[in-house]
């Protein structure tokens, strides 16, 4: 089943989706353990390259919690999601570690992604189709609440990681108490001492409504308990995981790299001295013409 793009009222897309689902379950159809749930996400809602940035920080350094959290309560990934949905965070590590790609645009960071998918489509998020991230995770269904609550799931990633953007370029003074708790939520996410459970709690409050955070949670607690007792899986899927944070330089803060790098404080600075130094010409200058 292919739906149409959903635009628009969010209530009649949900109904929309709840009309599919009973159709399907009243013509007795059923899920195997093959089948997938992919929801795709228009790729032109990330309008600069700190969003797109953030996006792959977030999805990094989370990885194996989206995986815990993309299905109901009581559900553990399908078996072929090691085979048609692998984890690509570790992928991430080692393109930044080869620092081919700078991160400076739109075109760089969706180069970057694709650059870790060596080609393929069966990642836990194919980058690959031309307008849309193809979300893979979740295990097929013909439960409607399932497909609305994994929509808001990844749409939530999306719009967070554009938001964070947002923020970011705000002065300290201007941020509200809400945008505060957001940017701490996202530097837990990134924090490598931070606990799995400590670190879930911070994603489901940066990116859900707080009246729908508790489906999120239950996910996480029944379903991560289910996957620790399934060592096949556990381990499959920590061996591809990023091992390391994934972080992302800000290049406005860094002009050179290398052994003597230069970052955003020593470029001011020497931008100071350089228009302070101008000034002083320019005053003498001044006083030799007027001599």
């Amino acid at each position: 089943m292919v739906s149409p793009i959903l635009t628009g009222d969010t209530n009649k897309s949900s109904l929309s989706i709840k009309k599919i689902c009973y159709i399907l379950e009243k013509c007795q159809q059923e899920i195997s353990s093959r089948c997938g749930g992919h929801i795709h996400i228009g790729k032109d809602y990330l309008t600069t390259s700190k969003s797109w940035n953030n996006f792959t920080e977030l999805w990094g350094n989370a990885e194996k919690i989206f995986y815990i959290i993309s299905n109901k309560e009581g559900e553990i990934p399908r078996d072929g999601i090691l085979k048609y949905a692998i984890p690509i965070s570790g992928n991430f590590e080692e393109v930044l570690n080869t620092g081919k790609i700078q991160l400076d645009s739109v075109e760089n960071a969706n180069k970057f992604a694709k650059e870790a998918q060596h080609g393929s489509r069966y990642f836990g998020i194919n980058y690959e189709n031309r307008d849309t991230f193809e979300f893979r995770l979740p295990n097929g269904t013909i439960d409607a609440n399932t497909w609305i609550e994994n929509i808001n799931l990844f749409g939530g990633i999306i719009m967070i990681s554009e938001k964070l953007a947002e923020i970011e370029a705000k002065e300290e003074k201007e941020l509200t108490e809400e945008e505060k708790e957001k940017l701490i939520c996202f530097q837990k996410i990134k924090n490598p001492e931070i606990m799995q459970e400590e670190k879930a709690e911070a994603v489901i409050e940066l990116i859900i409504s707080e009246k729908d955070r508790d489906i999120y949670r239950k996910r996480y607690q029944v379903n991560s308990k289910l996957i620790e007792e399934n060592p096949r899986m556990k381990e499959e899927l920590e061996a591809k995981v990023a091992r390391k944070p994934i972080t992302i330089k800000d290049v406005r803060k860094k002009i050179f790299t290398g052994e003597k790098a230069v970052n955003g404080v020593d470029y001011i600075k020497m931008a100071q001295e350089i228009e302070r130094n101008l000034q002083k010409q320019e005053q003498i200058q001044e006083n030799n013409s007027q001599r």
